[in-house]
């Protein structure tokens, strides 16, 4: 039901950027690969050696059941996760600052800025719909 509820989320940002000017001002492929793979290597990366809990949490993710054990490892495991899923996209946006600083392109710094942001509001994104509810069920 989580994974249905970010969809759902994701569905009407998309919808929303389409009537306002196209899908291509709010998707930034590049920007959604970092996220996804700063994701995967925190989940690895935190859970290490507790597979168990990590693997406990995906579940509840794609579950549609809201009954279960609560896992206070799978809570920790799920906080270091969205911890280290926040500091890769806010790491990806300094350093997509920093390179923007550095090309000296004619682009205004406006338009950096949101480029170089998109991986920091990304991150939110996933962990705020999709990391948060399991850390919050498993209360």
């Amino acid at each position: 039901m989580i994974f249905l509820v970010f969809c759902g989320f994701n569905a009407i940002l998309l919808s929303c950027a389409s009537l306002a000017g196209g899908i291509g001002t709010f998707v930034n492929l590049d920007s959604v690969l970092i996220v996804a793979a700063g994701a995967v290597l925190s989940a690895v990366s935190a859970g290490h050696g507790r597979y168990r809990a990590l693997l406990l949490g995906l579940r509840q993710v794609f579950a549609f059941s809201g009954r279960g054990e609560k896992s206070p490892e799978t809570r920790s495991v799920f906080a270091g996760v969205s911890a280290l899923t926040l500091a890769f996209g806010f790491c990806s946006t300094l350093q997509g600052l920093f390179a923007g600083v550095l090309l000296e392109s004619a682009v205004p710094i406006e338009n950096r800025l949101v480029y170089a942001s998109f991986t920091s509001v990304y991150s939110l994104i996933l962990v705020a719909f999709l990391f948060v509810p399991v850390i919050t069920r498993n209360s």
